[in-house]
């Protein structure tokens, strides 16, 4: 048997190993982040600012608010008036008439957002029938009506007017025109399809 020194084995078996290659990586693998839609920002507001508030009564309506004892007042139906936040929101919770019979209508989504049970107050407030109504007024009432609206309500008679539109049930060119401009939508074009 052949003595071998340190220097041969090593030489030896290192020529009967398969060479591959391996490439070297010191850094550590980086985990892909998965991005997650980060949820929106809900809006705070000031006890003291002014949340915007249309009248949906004919004549002057008044309101003392609960909190500061301010008085508001709105001449005729559609006028806006700031409520201050603190005075509304204890309206809300309180349920009161004002809110809920209602005499005015909130004009900030944000606000609105806020309580659960307002939103759906606001949703189901508007029957399909009483839209659909709205839609069958002439152009400058119909708009008027709508601009009056929540949004919600102006969603939810979006969906109904472009039914309407495609079922040929709206074809007045003039009253299409108005609801696109009002939606910012393009129903000509469904109009124009269904022909």
């Amino acid at each position: 048997m052949a003595k071998y020194n340190a220097k041969e084995t090593i030489e030896k078996n290192t020529d009967s190993v398969d060479e591959t290659k391996v490439e070297k990586n010191d850094s550590p693998k980086k985990e892909e982040k998965k991005s997650t839609p980060k949820p929106a920002k809900k809006k705070t507001f000031d006890p003291s600012e002014g949340i915007k508030c249309r009248s949906v009564v004919t004549g002057q309506l008044f309101l003392e608010g609960f909190k500061t004892k301010m008085p508001y007042q709105w001449t005729n139906y559609g006028d806006v008036v700031e409520v201050e936040y603190r005075d509304l929101q204890a309206l809300v919770l309180q349920k009161s008439g004002y809110v809920f019979n209602p005499f005015f209508i909130i004009d900030d989504e944000d606000f609105v957002e806020e309580f659960p049970f307002l939103k759906k107050f606001y949703e189901q407030n508007y029957t399909v029938k009483e839209l659909n109504d709205i839609l069958q007024h002439p152009v400058e009432q119909m708009i008027s009506e709508i601009n009056a609206l929540p949004k919600s309500a102006v969603d939810t008679l979006m969906k109904i007017a472009s039914n309407q539109v495609a079922l040929g049930q709206i074809d007045s060119v003039k009253k299409i025109k108005a609801l696109d401009e009002i939606f910012d939508t393009d129903l000509n074009l469904i109009s124009e399809i269904t022909r």
